[in-house]
């Protein structure tokens, strides 16, 4: 960075370092348009995979229990009998529906990179199991109730044909369960939490609780597909895994609605300010060169920013800070020339790190650097505050 504007970017910094030793004050943060946009899809996505999650469970809570199409006269009758088959699985419809809304929200908020990559993915295979479910719902909820009905009032000598025919439909639910379980319960989750384990975004360990239930019910549409009806196995996974990827996207979606609602951010760990004598455009350009920024910064070892280039909202920074160790950011709010924020975990805590640029005069730029953590910051998000604010005070961009 041998430009002008980087030569008065680094004495601006050195005259703002030595008249301020800890650096740390209250800012208010400007909210941008993109940003407010986001907040709005994570409250309503959010909310929308709470309300699916528990619709989702309770429908499927009290579902009436039938015998399956080995015993379709019992299966008939219960179908037949039962008051609330066709409200449940409306219902179900409606769950199905509102999870999609939640996992667009979740795929709103993973970009850039592998981890990105794998929710565009995972939103393709669930739009394909939405769709799919609710074609299967229609077919048990209200053709399977009709021919059910018709069978039991039917007179004896056309009984036989009419469960006939309720036992082919029931057949073909049977058989469009398998692939929901593979491609809605599994793929889908599967992709989603490896998004989730891969990005810094959400806890690593949430993301793997996704892909262990995803796996399940992949297994599970696998099986039945094979052996062509229920077993034990698939009967075992056909409750675990639903119930797993369930659980999952209602605590996803509480951290959407906290993302929305903007209690993401619970601690400030640095936050540093200082003025250069440049416009806004030249610092923002000057900063945004990631990749040169271990020439100025001495606690930074190592810089890489995929895609190669200046940052750009679907940016991922690797970088190796001194003393612990590499970490990968991912940006997640991107708003040029003001400012950008990429999240990312050191030494186990989640941090986001901002960057705004608030022009003062034509020729003047006030520089805001603000490091929060993500949760209440404990003992580890203290000691990385202690040793980043100290590594920090020696950079000159």
């Amino acid at each position: 960075m041998g430009s002008p504007q980087a030569g008065h970017l680094r004495e601006a910094t050195r005259r703002a370092t030595a008249a301020t030793t800890d650096g740390t004050f209250e800012v208010a943060t400007p909210i941008s348009d993109s940003a407010s946009d986001d907040r709005w899809v994570f409250r309503i996505g959010g909310w929308a995979a709470i309300a699916g999650a528990v619709l989702g469970l309770v429908g499927n809570l009290i579902h009436p229990v039938t015998a399956g199409p080995a015993d379709p006269a019992a299966t008939a009758r219960v179908v037949a009998e039962s008051q609330i088959w066709v409200p449940v699985h409306l219902a179900l419809i409606v769950a199905f529906i509102l999870m999609l809304g939640g996992l667009i929200a979740i795929r709103d908020s993973i970009n850039g990179g592998l981890a990105g990559a794998l929710a565009r993915f995972g939103m393709s295979a669930a739009i394909i199991g939405t769709a799919g479910a609710v074609i299967l719902l229609s077919l048990d909820g209200f053709a399977a109730k009709h021919l059910a009905e018709s069978w039991l009032s039917a007179p004896a000598d056309a009984r036989a044909t009419a469960l006939a025919a309720f036992s082919a439909e029931d057949s073909i639910n049977f058989a469009l369960l398998s692939p929901l379980n593979l491609v809605f319960a599994g793929v889908t989750f599967v992709l989603y939490g490896l998004a989730a384990a891969f990005s810094s975004v959400y806890p690593r360990w949430l993301g793997w609780v996704a892909v262990a239930g995803g796996a399940g019910g992949a297994v599970s549409g696998v099986i039945q597909a094979s052996i062509g009806e229920p077993s034990s196995i698939t009967q075992a996974l056909g409750i675990a895994a639903p119930t797993i990827i369930t659980l999952w996207l209602l605590v996803v979606g509480i951290l959407l609605v906290r993302m929305g609602m903007g209690h993401t951010h619970t601690d400030v760990l640095v936050e540093r300010s200082f003025m250069v004598p440049v416009p806004t455009a030249n610092a923002w350009s000057a900063l945004a060169d990631v990749a040169a920024w271990p020439s100025w910064a001495p606690h930074i070892m190592g810089a890489r920013v995929s895609p190669p280039g200046p940052v750009r909202a679907d940016a991922v920074g690797t970088f190796r800070f001194r003393p612990v160790g590499r970490s990968r950011f991912t940006m997640t709010e991107f708003d040029p020339p003001r400012s950008w924020t990429w999240t990312g975990r050191a030494i186990g805590v989640t941090i986001d790190y901002q960057h705004r640029f608030e022009t003062v005069s034509p020729e003047t730029t006030r520089l805001v650097w603000v490091v929060r953590s993500r949760s209440r910051a404990g003992v580890r998000a203290r000691l990385f505050a202690l040793v980043y604010s100290r590594l920090r005070g020696s950079a000159r961009p």
